[in-house]
């Protein structure tokens, strides 16, 4: 299944430019604040101590409810 779309063009296309460099975006569940996060599938002892580097995404969208804007 493809991924989904990130709703800022900016992000969208950094992320397209980190998979054509490896790296794989990976869902995260509905109740995590992030839109998804991009792991880089090769353990290389030069990214953060050793272990797999990653970075989540939040989503950039305005809120629906203009309540919850902060």
């Amino acid at each position: 299944m493809p991924r989904k779309k990130h709703p800022h063009p900016s992000i969208e296309k950094a992320v397209k430019y980190a998979e054509s460099k490896g790296w794989v975006y990976v869902e995260v569940g509905k109740s995590a604040h992030a839109w998804g996060k991009l792991i880089y599938p090769n353990n290389d002892n030069s990214c953060r101590c050793g272990q797999f580097c990653q970075n989540s995404m939040v989503n950039t969208k305005k809120p629906r409810d203009p309540r919850q804007a902060g």
